[in-house]
């Protein structure tokens, strides 16, 4: 799936700020997480499952001001590719998906800027030669200011809260000669939550990219790039008189080697390695008086994935493409620190401490993918593809709703590597002179060394967290059907997606089936965009979804005066459905040679929808030997406006 960036400009947006994630959602086999959450379900699979990259660099958490924004600016993105099905073998690590966004290299012409002003952030873009002909330059800058409107309420707690983000993307290029050519990358983004200084959450990501495109012949492509990358967030508490510090952060050094070899016009060959050493901290505690709490730090986890892939893309004939490839990885769990063997009831029965540098344990694994396009007739063809997919990082969250907080781990002597087989059919057809194109692809997903909780687990408190994870397989499978309208005054698409999503681990449900969190049976989109005029353009966007799977209590006890909730099946029930209408329209005030500049409105969750954010069990105030369900909703109805200039 390839996204283009007006396709992303002309959608409704969320106070203003174009959102790729937010499009993203509107495609079948790719579903949002809900309200506040950028996180995104592909085919089944966690929101950990997703590779997403920005000019190669992984970013673990796309997330700004708790979900409600993404990490990726829309101005800076130059395309934006997804491989939710067949995934080339020069990506892996992740089981479900890859986002390979690229950003904006910069004009090498002339020089140009724009920006946006909306009614909660502002961005501003420049870009240009630094050298004519040879080098550019792209730079974009991006921040909210709904912390400066509290500053305006009479209320004093609220004039001390801090809500906001920052983030600056930056990219260079250079072409040293016609066989030699240079980039440079950088994004870095924050976020910082505080409530009267009693609370304080701030996370970011920092990325750099650097890059070495060389043309070995006229046969023969190399790429190299160093990538670095990491995510850390601080949670800080006020405990009244001494301050707790919760701190955590996941690194990347990366190293990537990758050629083209163009045999001829109907074979090319894509090869090359690819070195990760990652360095997990889970957390670090400390305290302003440490006589009260004590310092506390987890242990740094450190590993090395190293992969080698290739891949073939061959012609065979008119009608029949096949591509198909090999990738071949390791991940070693490296010391220095302790390790632990466990018995049956979770315990700790032994503890093997290693040195800095020293193997745990290696796991390899072999990763075949193929795919196969055949051309019916010049209007249809049929596709089919089969991938295998490892992943040795995991995301540990007990909760429906995901956090900036919530804690990644690496596979161990004792948590193994997840892995999925998956194998999609697809029939794809263009009518109408090519005007509209219809899709429906079917998939079905095994995976192994799936990851959940025991009850009453809570991995944030744990050291040793292997002791409250239980594992066991998963499996997804469904139903993708997509028709989009491609030219004309109207256009847009509309998705439908029918599907399950299951695991089945021991210790839990009786060792039965029982749906994953991500599990929803029905997900539908609608996507209109209308070019009213010159001046006026008009889009709406409809989505429906099946409730998210939970766990509910079933019954209660009553203990000393104390209300025990009783829970039975996992994830056995469902919140209610969710669903929205958003709608945006764009004027145009202004178009010269020189400058040009529009105004978008838009009207998010349109007729009020009060969809579930959080369900919470309680006593009845009438009543207290009667529990109640109080439903909270983040936002019914947002209106806002932005303008756009560019010079």
């Amino acid at each position: 799936e390839r996204l283009s960036t007006k396709e992303i400009n002309n959608l409704p947006v969320l106070l203003g700020e174009r959102d790729v994630l937010k499009v993203l959602q509107y495609i079948p086999g790719i579903k949002s997480s809900g309200d506040g959450n950028t996180g995104i379900y592909v085919r089944g699979g966690g929101s950990d499952q997703n590779l997403m990259m920005l000019d190669e660099a992984p970013v673990y958490n796309a997330s700004h001001l708790l979900g409600f924004f993404s990490t990726f600016n829309s101005d800076a993105i130059r395309d934006v590719t997804v491989y939710k099905g067949e995934m080339p073998a020069q990506y892996g690590g992740r089981l479900s998906s890859v986002l390979d966004i690229k950003m904006n290299e910069g004009n090498n012409q002339k020089y140009r800027v724009s920006g946006d002003i909306g009614l909660i952030s502002a961005k501003i873009n420049a870009e240009g030669p630094i050298q004519k002909d040879k080098s550019s330059f792209f730079l974009s800058a991006r921040r909210t200011y709904a912390d400066l409107f509290l500053k305006l309420s009479s209320d004093e707690s609220l004039r001390n809260n801090q809500l906001y983000f920052y983030d600056i993307n930056a990219k260079a290029n250079y072409i040293i000669s016609d066989k030699d050519k240079v980039y440079f990358s950088l994004y870095t983004g924050r976020d910082n939550l505080s409530l009267d200084d009693l609370f304080g959450l701030d996370w970011g990501n920092t990325t750099t990219t650097l890059r070495w495109n060389h043309v070995i012949n006229a046969r023969l492509f190399s790429n190299t790039s160093a990538i670095y990358s990491k995510y850390n967030y601080n949670v800080l508490v006020d405990l009244g008189g001494s301050d707790l510090s919760i701190k955590s952060s996941i690194r990347d050094w990366n190293l990537k080697q990758e050629f083209q070899y163009l045999a001829n016009p109907n074979s090319t060959f894509r090869f090359g390695i690819n070195s990760i050493y990652h360095t997990i901290v889970p957390g670090s505690i400390s305290s302003s008086d440490p006589e009260t709490i004590h310092p506390k730090e987890f242990q740094k986890r450190y590993s090395w994935e190293n992969a080698l892939f290739g891949s073939h893309t061959l012609t065979i004939n008119s009608r029949l493409n096949l591509i198909y490839g090999l990738r071949f990885s390791s991940f070693s769990i490296l010391g220095k620190g302790d390790f632990y063997t466990l018995d049956e009831n979770h315990e700790v029965t032994d503890t093997t401490t290693y040195s800095a540098g020293q193997f745990v344990k290696t796991y390899f694994q072999i990763e075949p993918r193929i795919s196969a396009s055949y051309k019916i007739s010049e209007k249809s063809s049929l596709k089919a593809s089969y991938t295998r997919n490892t992943q040795n990082l995991h995301l540990l969250t007990n909760s429906t709703l995901s956090s900036p907080a919530d804690r990644w781990t690496a596979s161990s002597n004792l948590i193994q590597p997840e892995i999925s087989d998956q194998v999609s059919l697809g029939y794809f057809r263009t009518f109408k002179d090519e005007r509209f194109e219809f899709s429906a692809e079917a998939y079905y997903k095994r995976m192994q060394n799936q990851i959940d909780y025991r009850d009453g687990a809570d991995p944030m408190r744990t050291e040793i967290v292997e002791k409250d994870l239980l594992y066991g397989k998963g499996r997804a499978y469904g139903i993708e059907l997509f028709l989009k309208k491609r030219t004309g005054r109207l256009n847009g698409w509309i998705g439908y997606t029918l599907s399950r999503t299951e695991k089945r681990i021991a210790e839990i449900n009786e060792n039965r089936w029982y749906p994953a969190k991500q599990d929803r049976t029905h997900d539908i989109s609608l996507v209109v965009m209308y070019e009213l005029n010159d001046k006026w353009s008009l889009s709406g966007t409809w989505v429906y979804a099946t409730g998210n799977a939970v766990t509910f209590p079933s019954g209660k006890y009553i203990v000393d005066g104390q209300v025990i909730n009783y829970y039975t099946e996992r994830n056995g029930y469902r919140v209610p459905s969710y669903h929205r209408m958003d709608l945006g329209a764009t004027r145009k005030l202004r178009t010269t040679k020189k400058f040009s500049s529009e105004l978008s409105f838009s009207l998010y969750n349109a007729y009020g929808r009060a969809n579930p954010f959080m369900i919470e069990f309680r006593e009845s105030p009438s009543d207290p030997s009667r529990s109640e369900a109080v439903k909270y909703s983040l936002f019914k109805m947002i209106p806002s406006i932005s303008y756009r200039f560019t010079f």
